[in-house]
């Protein structure tokens, strides 16, 4: 018997997501894998057919292991062991699993590497609410664990192989060609589709994937040596994605004040909706990423990790500890609405050092004021 191939079907809207998730199982005649109880959130254990697995974090947890961010954990291993399960069983022709929203995608994705997984992922379907993608990108929440859920929002998006645009009726063709177009920007690799049903009859089923790490666009952006290969699939003038790159370390203080000033450019008139105007400011950016220096914290490389209101800075490498540094100073991809190129350039460039603050040299560099929470040391993560 060959291996047991999964589908995992992700998105911020539950309700959405469960609906295509029973119409991909049915459509395959596979088993669906979705958490127990009314939410379908993670608080729940993973259910097949109906039965929660035994020793599932809905019914195994213990005192001192309740709170939501120490479930996650064990709910991944609790799916693991059911996915499992499922692969084992000859009735079993197919497996998909309903995410929940709160479990990012790559830990999902990551149960199916190694020789110890229960099977191939065939497709990692991303379900998008048309009318409240916006709304998702920018929704300021953080869940248990300081995880934002606008970033685990994106990351549906970026990791998708298929992405399935629901709840699109009600919009304007203007308004549907921005989103498709957004999504294409934020996944280049990704199939998009506007009828999961189109999907589920057409025989690119079959074909390969493009390899994880690659799918996301900032990510190949950053592999591009020229905008033009840089290819979205769909394209709205009023989506963009630039590069910003420079050799000089940002000035943490004045970084602090071009972020603020790009908040301020697209996302302070009220929850941001679609057909709205961009005026003003260098425009809405919707996703930044990328690796960055702060001149304060010398000789270490960080992620630059944004996504509508959410921003971080997380330490990646220290100088010496790769035979070539991620980058010499900044290079930053930056998805969005409206963008002004030129404005977001000079905003950018106020922020990293001048000729003399260059020249002055680390030792005065670590005087500078700088408002960004500390790290913890790079050789000290785990």
């Amino acid at each position: 018997m060959g291996q047991v191939k999964t589908v995992l079907v992700v998105g911020a809207c539950a309700p959405e997501r469960h609906e295509h998730a029973s119409a991909i199982a049915r459509a395959r005649g596979a088993t669906i894998v979705r958490p127990e109880g009314p939410g379908g959130s993670v608080l729940g254990g993973p259910v097949l057919d109906g039965s929660v697995l035994r020793g599932s974090a809905a019914s195994a947890s213990t005192p001192g292991e309740a709170g939501p961010s120490r479930r996650l954990p064990r709910w991944l291993d609790d799916l693991a062991a059911t996915l499992h399960v499922a692969a084992g069983r000859d009735d079993v022709r197919g497996i998909v699993v309903d995410l929940p929203a709160e479990v990012p995608v790559l830990d999902a994705i990551g149960l199916f590497d190694g020789d110890g997984s229960p099977g191939p992922v065939a497709d990692v379907v991303c379900v998008v609410d048309a009318a409240h993608l916006l709304e998702d990108l920018f929704d300021g929440e953080y869940l248990p664990g300081f995880v934002a859920r606008a970033l685990l929002a994106v990351r549906q998006i970026e990791f998708a192989t298929v992405v399935a645009v629901t709840n699109w009726s009600g919009l304007t063709g203007p308004d549907v060609s921005l989103v498709v177009s957004l999504i294409s920007h934020l996944n280049p690799t990704a199939h998009l589709e506007l009828d999961v049903q189109r999907w589920l009859d057409d025989d690119r089923r079959g074909a390969p994937n493009t390899p994880t790490g690659l799918r996301p666009g900032w990510i190949r952006r950053l592999n591009s040596d020229h905008p033009s290969s840089f290819a979205p699939r769909i394209r709205d003038e009023r989506v963009s994605t630039l590069r910003y790159d420079s050799v000089r370390p940002f000035h943490p203080e004045r970084l602090r004040v071009a972020l603020d000033e790009l908040e301020r450019g697209g996302s302070d008139r009220g929850s941001p909706e679609l057909g709205g105007s961009e005026r003003g400011g260098a425009g809405r950016v919707v996703r930044s990423a990328g690796f960055a220096r702060l001149a304060t914290r010398s000789g270490i490389t960080a992620q630059w990790e944004h996504v509508g209101r959410m921003f971080d800075l997380l330490p990646l490498e220290e100088d010496g500890a790769a035979e070539e540094p991620l980058c010499v100073g900044q290079d930053l991809i930056l998805t969005g609405i409206g963008l002004d190129e030129e404005r977001l350039r000079r905003l950018l460039d106020a922020a990293v050092l001048t000729d003399d603050e260059l020249l002055a040299g680390p030792r005065e560099w670590a005087g500078f004021h700088d408002p960004f929470p500390a790290w913890v040391h790079v050789r000290d993560r785990a």
